[in-house]
């Protein structure tokens, strides 16, 4: 059996882009946070595992929500 080494934050960012194609209306809203979190972790001098971690959290900080009305109603 083939075993694959895949890192959280690769995972994450895989997911992101599914879920631009799944729901082009907010394309790149997930990259869009990530990368202005991981500016924000990076000018305050943050961790590498730190700055990691805040990435991946913005990656999914509204996962579920596949549209911009179902951001919006919440």
């Amino acid at each position: 059996m083939t075993k694959f080494k895949i890192s959280l934050y690769n995972l994450v960012s895989s997911l992101s882009t599914l879920i631009d194609l799944v729901s082009p209306e907010i394309m790149g809203h997930h990259k869009r946070t990530a990368y202005l979190a991981l500016s924000l972790a990076k000018e305050q001098e943050l961790s590498s595992t730190d700055i990691k971690d805040i990435a991946i959290a913005a990656y999914l900080h509204d996962i579920g929500a596949l549209s911009s009305k179902e951001r919006l109603d919440t």
